[in-house]
């Protein structure tokens, strides 16, 4: 009997042992699951940070490839037409080069946008249309068309119909003719100051002339060329029905190599505006964010 006894406590201590293992294995099994879920939610967080770090790190790339385009873009155009404004003053000049023919520039200048969006790996698209224009956020339009290499005309205006607040033009002609006579309009006492230089290939006929216009009428200076009939003419005043407007026309006659047209606003704000030239930018996964469609800013 007493032999039995003792089977039995065997038994039950054998029992015990099992039962602590099943609970240490259950506790095992349950720290492993619980080290697996922190270890996969550590990754979910890794990943999703990863993500936005090159998510960031891409616009951040995208923004200096629109960057470098814009600017590179505005840099050539402005080979052409190019506008400045010391800081706040009231005084801004728009110059241009008019050697250029602008119809082979802008092709040459889409085609070489259309190279760069190649190795870049960016969307770029250029539209333009001619003639070019720069549009001012005060209302005053920049116009300058060239019809042929022979007739080219640059026109200064508000473009929303009423008349332009400006108080002074200076305006200066580089022409690459030698010049014959020259009509100039009739000064005042008032009105609007206009300065008009012309420069000569020879400098003994190169001239100023300035004074007081009176903005609601047709005030022209007309420089005869050698040709016969071959001018550049000056209109200031009323154009088109536009007061204290400004015309620059070449008439049949490659001469006019460059102009410079200084504009005093009555105002001192800041004068902001646009070139006609509409650029689309966008990243290769178009995402709406990478995107910029704009018409090229002056500056």
């Amino acid at each position: 009997m007493k032999y039995a006894r003792n089977e039995n406590d065997m038994s039950s201590i054998r029992t015990d042992g099992n039962a602590k293992k099943t609970k240490k294995g259950y506790f095992l099994s349950l720290m492993a699951i619980i080290i697996l879920v922190i270890l996969y939610a550590f990754a979910v967080q890794l990943a999703s940070y990863k993500y936005e770090e090159y998510a960031t790190l891409r616009n951040q790339i995208f923004a200096e490839k629109v960057g470098f385009v814009l600017d590179d873009v505005r840099l050539d155009v402005e080979k052409i037409v190019s506008f400045s404004q010391q800081g706040n003053s009231s005084f801004v000049t728009i110059s241009e080069n008019h050697s250029y023919n602008k119809s082979q520039f802008f092709s040459a200048e889409k085609n070489n946008l259309d190279k760069f969006s190649n190795i870049s790996s960016i969307g770029i698209n250029i539209s333009y249309s001619l003639p070019l224009s720069l549009n001012f956020s005060n209302g005053m339009i920049y116009i300058t068309n060239d019809s042929s290499p022979l007739n080219k005309i640059v026109k200064i205006f508000n473009s929303t119909g009423n008349n332009l607040t400006i108080t002074a033009y200076n305006i200066t002609i580089v022409s690459n003719q030698t010049r014959g006579s020259v009509t100039t309009p009739t000064f005042g006492s008032s009105g609007t100051y206009v300065v008009l230089r012309y420069v000569d290939p020879i400098p003994a006929k190169s001239f100023t002339s300035e004074g007081y216009l009176q903005p609601s009428s047709s005030n022209i200076w007309m420089i005869a060329l050698p040709t016969p009939a071959k001018n550049i003419t000056v209109t200031f005043g009323l154009i088109d029905g536009k007061e204290n407007s400004l015309s620059i026309r070449q008439y049949d006659i490659d001469s006019m190599t460059y102009s410079v047209v200084g504009i005093n606003m009555t105002s001192k704000n800041d004068v902001e505006g646009k070139y006609n030239i509409f650029l689309n930018i966008s990243s290769p996964l178009g995402t709406p964010y990478a995107l910029y469609a704009d018409f090229l800013k002056i500056r």
